[in-house]
């Protein structure tokens, strides 16, 4: 007899084997790409690879985060340093690894993007500061952090990401 609780098992499985073949295939087909020859798109396709694989292949998202960075800050390519913060930020908190550190990669990704167009990634430094203040149980500034956020999520018209958001708080 099939128990509700079964059922529950039965589409998390679902969900899970749906998921991970589609990360995969964003995986391959940015892997197949040549390598740009243009230094910022170099640095947008490391940071790209390196997205993908945060919940991957860690080790292998923090390589790609890692060479942007690199590249970015050789550079002084804002965005892409940005990004790369964000990216290894964001895979600080999958580890539940380094709270301060993560900070202080958010604090840079926030002060290279403040009065930039780039308001996506700007909520997003927003979103993951609070996380790590939460990480830290600093929570009056995680709380003033996720209002951040929520703000500029609200401004861009990113309801999607805004309410990924509300299932962390």
């Amino acid at each position: 007899m099939i128990t509700p609780k079964h059922t529950i098992i039965l589409l998390i499985q679902l969900t899970l084997f749906t998921i991970c073949p589609a990360q995969r295939e964003k995986i391959d087909s940015l892997s197949r790409l040549s390598f740009p020859i243009n230094d910022t798109s170099q640095i947008n396709w490391l940071n790209e690879l390196g997205n993908a694989y945060s919940l991957y292949s860690d080790d292998s998202a923090t390589l790609f985060a890692l060479l942007a960075l690199q590249k970015a800050k050789d550079l002084r390519f804002a965005k892409g340093i940005a990004v790369a913060n964000i990216n290894l930020a964001w895979i600080n908190w999958l580890r539940s690894d380094d709270f301060p550190g993560m900070e202080l990669l958010c604090k840079n990704a926030i002060s290279l993007l403040d009065d930039s167009p780039h308001q996506k990634e700007f909520s997003h430094s927003w979103f993951l500061l609070a996380l790590s203040y939460w990480g830290q149980a600093k929570f009056s500034l995680s709380v003033e952090a996720f209002k951040r956020a929520s703000e500029i999520y609200a401004t861009i018209g990113d309801e999607l990401n805004q309410g990924i958001m509300y299932s962390y708080i």
